[in-house]
């Protein structure tokens, strides 16, 4: 089980950001060599969007960053932003790189890279570096109460924003406590056959736990594992550190390179194919409305 999106998702959601606030038509990609990396690299570049080209990607082994010989060629073909898809350390190794050869590239960093652990991304000068963030369904409306307090307790009355990742081991910890005293619990009475072993009995309530009370058949995990529905979020380097972007300056969620952004003959159906056109027409309309269908 994983407590993270899926890569399409978050590729869709990275696509969004290159539109608005970014602005970028040209970036190119700094990948961690990981089977993680190079999933989201893939989704990223099939769904990056009209008008908009991946110029290059570099993967990169852990503790590493892009060779300068890589950097070089990206500013020749005017690569306007870099983006990072990785673990926190090859954000920071990545804008040392790009400082050690002079070129202050904006960079716009994939979910899970706003960390303590990248300070010197955190210490960037505002604007410099675009965090894209993501809650999971059990924080939908905001950190679980008792770590908002230990928060509180820890930043001593400054306005200090809490940071995802923290709320996502947060969140983690404890489902898994949940879970696995759950499975410690002794059965029901009217239960049915013998107790499935500990580690089996931890997995199922893991997989059987929900959210939201208008929702309370909704599991935090889909059929795949993962957390399925998460609320993003874009955060950026401000005077006093990262802080949220003001999300009304934004496109609304899902509004970006698949909607709105490319003109109508941009939408080709490769031959042979079958296509379902849902429009939003009245009765007399030519097609027909059919989007109740």
């Amino acid at each position: 089980l994983f407590l993270g999106s899926w890569p399409v998702d978050q590729a869709l959601r990275l696509a969004d950001a290159l539109v608005a606030p970014c602005g970028t038509r040209s970036p190119a990609l700094v990948v961690e060599d990981t089977a993680r990396g190079r999933e989201l690299e893939a989704a990223l570049v099939r769904n990056i969007g009209y008008g908009r080209t991946v110029t290059g990607s570099a993967r990169v082994k852990a503790g590493q960053a892009p060779t300068a010989a890589d950097l070089a060629a990206w500013q020749e073909k005017n690569v306007t932003r870099l983006v990072v898809l990785g673990e926190p350390d090859l954000l920071d190794a990545t804008l040392a790189a790009c400082d050690a050869v002079g070129w202050e590239v904006p960079i716009l960093a994939c979910e899970g890279t706003l960390s303590r652990a990248a300070p010197k991304a955190a210490a960037a000068k505002p604007g410099r570096v675009h965090w894209l963030v993501g809650t999971p369904t059990l924080t939908l409306d905001g950190p679980p109460r008792a770590l908002y307090d230990a928060h509180d307790r820890a930043s001593k009355g400054e306005l200090a924003p809490l940071w995802t990742r923290t709320i996502h081991a947060f969140a983690a910890a404890e489902m898994l406590l949940t879970a696995v005293a759950a499975a410690s619990a002794p059965p029901a009475k009217e239960a049915k056959g013998a107790k499935p072993p500990r580690e089996i009995a931890v997995l199922e309530a893991l997989r059987d736990r929900r959210y939201g009370e208008g929702e309370a058949r909704t599991p935090v995990f889909d059929f795949g594992g993962r957390g399925g529905l998460w609320r993003w979020r874009l955060w950026s380097g401000g005077a006093k550190g990262p802080e949220p972007v003001e999300s009304s300056l934004l496109p609304a969620e899902g509004f970006g390179p698949l909607l709105g952004m490319r003109r109508p003959e941009a939408y080709r159906a490769e031959p042979g194919t079958k296509v379902v056109w849902v429009t939003f027409g009245d009765g007399n309309s030519k097609p027909p409305r059919t989007i109740e269908e």
